[in-house]
C-alpha cells in the first residue's frame, strides 16, 4: 500500500501524500518551507558572489542565469540588486569577524 493510499484510508484527502501530512523526517511543513527559502537565498547570494568577483556591474538577469532561478524567485527574496549587495556585504563582514 502506497503512502497516498494510506492517507486516503486515514480519512485525509487522497492526493496528499502521507509524508506531507505528518511532516518529513519529523519536520513540519513550515520548517521545510523555511529551509527551502534559506537554500534559495543562499543559491542567489552564491551566484551573485561568483559574478561580482569578476565584474561589479552585474545585474539581476546575470544573477538569474547563473543561479538557474527565475527573476520572480529572485525578487521574492530580494527587492533589488542593491539588497543583494547589502546581504553580501553583511556576509563578508560576518566572515571577517
Amino acid at each position: 500500500m502506497s503512502a497516498t493510499q494510506r492517507a486516503a484510508n486515514d480519512g485525509a484527502d487522497f492526493h496528499v501524500p502521507l509524508a506531507l501530512r505528518v511532516g518529513m523526517n519529523g519536520r513540519s511543513r513550515v520548517e521545510w518551507r523555511d529551509l527551502r527559502e534559506q537554500v534559495t537565498r543562499r543559491l542567489i547570494l552564491d551566484a551573485a558572489q561568483r559574478l561580482l568577483t569578476a565584474n561589479l556591474s552585474v545585474g539581476i538577469r546575470e544573477i538569474e542565469a547563473e543561479s538557474n532561478l527565475s527573476r520572480g524567485t529572485i525578487y521574492r527574496h530580494f527587492a533589488s540588486r542593491d539588497h543583494i549587495l547589502v546581504e553580501l556585504q553583511l556576509r563578508w563582514v560576518d566572515f571577517l569577524e
